[in-house]
């Protein structure tokens, strides 16, 4: 029973871990600083309809889906969320 209880938190914690997303004012732009506690793969796209960024971290994992506002220079808000089992979807907006 032990080694089935291994093997499943073995499942459960493998990835990296997105740890904190933030919006900072750097000179003449703004920056998305996303800080991850691992090795991970990004891609991303554009979605004209929104005009939003999305950028997928293949190799994390994310606990908790969270939408927040910002508002801050020219980024309306910030989603996170586990998109696929390795896969954290930010969506910038």
């Amino acid at each position: 029973m032990i080694s089935v209880i291994a093997l499943w938190l073995a499942a459960v914690t493998t990835g990296a871990e997105v740890r904190t997303l933030s919006v900072v004012p750097a000179s003449n732009r703004t920056e998305v600083v996303i800080r991850v506690a691992g090795d991970v793969n990004v891609t991303h796209s554009f979605l004209k309809e929104g005009n939003r960024l999305v950028l997928d971290l293949t190799g994390a994992q994310q606990g908790l889906r969270l939408d927040f506002d910002v508002n801050r220079g020219g980024v309306m808000g910030l989603r996170v969320g586990q998109f696929k089992p390795q896969v954290v979807r930010v969506v910038v907006d």
